[in-house]
């Protein structure tokens, strides 16, 4: 086994003076509790939005506009934040904001309008979701091109027509074409309660 001398090597090389497995383990560092409470606090309002999307019965792959919290988060946990709630915006308020549009608790309120935007990018979400699954039951390596179809009714490829130039490109499809049926292996996107079902050509 050559790993045990590697890692010496390494160790040599990083200043070290006798082998790395003779050390001692070293001492833990300083706990930054506050970081880890604010951590702590990303966490529960990751969960009290996921709650609120599932009240609402909206996906996290569809994107919405905006969530406010009752405390303010350094813009690298806003990041987080709005990647994990899949939100364009989050905003600090002291008071949350009411109406048919939000629903709120625990100091959380979300804006669940679905603008056609949004709503647009919630499918060409969905759709590559479920490229990606077929790309992964195929075996597929990251990058092959592979030549898929569709199964979809008129006004669903009509959607999918709009993205094919997007979807081709994130799925890495060499074509994509609507057919009256698909091959298996296949995977299943939903587009507004309509299912549509993409495989091998």
């Amino acid at each position: 086994p050559f790993t045990p001398f590697l890692a010496d090597a390494l160790w040599r090389e990083l200043g070290g003076k006798q082998s790395v497995h003779l050390e001692e383990w070293p001492s833990a560092g300083e706990r930054h509790e506050e970081l880890l409470a604010t951590m702590a606090r990303a966490r529960q309002v990751v969960e009290t939005g996921h709650a609120l999307r599932a009240q609402a019965k909206l996906k996290v792959r569809q994107p919405l506009s905006q969530l406010a919290v009752t405390e303010s988060f350094r813009e690298t946990i806003v990041e987080i934040l709005k990647d994990e709630l899949n939100v364009k915006e989050v905003v600090t308020a002291k008071k949350l904001p009411e109406g048919k549009d939000w629903i709120s608790a625990e100091g959380v309120a979300l804006d669940i309008t679905v603008t056609d935007q949004l709503r647009e990018e919630g499918y060409f979400r969905e759709m590559v979701r479920a490229v990606n699954a077929l790309r992964k039951e195929l075996k597929l390596k990251p990058g092959k091109p592979v030549a898929l179809a569709y199964q979809a009714d008129m006004e669903s490829a009509k959607i999918i027509e709009h993205f094919k130039a997007g979807l081709m490109k994130k799925g890495s499809l060499s074509s994509l074409t609507a057919a009256a049926s698909v091959g298996q292996p296949s995977s299943v996107a939903e587009l507004d309660g309509k299912q549509v079902t993409f495989g091998r050509v």
